[in-house]
């Protein structure tokens, strides 16, 4: 509606973009065993402390954490579950984050999402296991969404 107010016509995703932490394992557990300790670990040791969290607010937070009069996410709600759960971090195979990123892209079938940011944990894990994140972004993902 702002865009149509501003003279653009914009189907859906267009113009936007999505920024997610994604992490890859051999195992669905590998990979959200990373997350956790990386970019996890970063947001409940510091960016929760910004309120980052409410960005990861559910339709359901509603009735339990309302907005007037404010209330925020406590931190026993600050979790992996929840990260996953909203689909800001992206955690599996490669399959199962190819799936996920294809239907953030798609906006679950009903859009086109124009780019996509990688939230990339440097310095968060080992040298070796960034390599290998770049590298299976690089020849898994990257390809199918050229």
């Amino acid at each position: 509606d702002v865009a149509a107010d501003s003279g653009r016509t914009l189907g859906l995703g267009e113009s936007v973009g999505a920024f997610r932490a994604v992490h890859f394992g051999k195992t669905e557990a590998e990979a959200v065993a990373l997350l956790r300790d990386t970019n996890y670990s970063g947001f409940q040791h510091y960016f929760g402390g910004f309120g980052f969290w409410e960005a990861f607010r559910t339709p359901e937070d509603a009735e339990k954490y309302p907005l007037n009069p404010y209330t925020a996410l406590p931190p026993s709600e600050w979790t992996v579950d929840r990260m996953r759960k909203v689909k800001y971090a992206l955690a599996g195979t490669v399959d199962q984050v190819k799936r996920d990123i294809e239907s953030l892209k798609t906006i679950g079938g009903q859009g086109d999402l124009e780019w996509f940011g990688w939230f990339f944990d440097q310095g968060f894990m080992s040298w070796d296991d960034e390599v290998r994140q770049i590298e299976l972004f690089a020849k898994h993902i990257i390809p199918a969404f050229r």
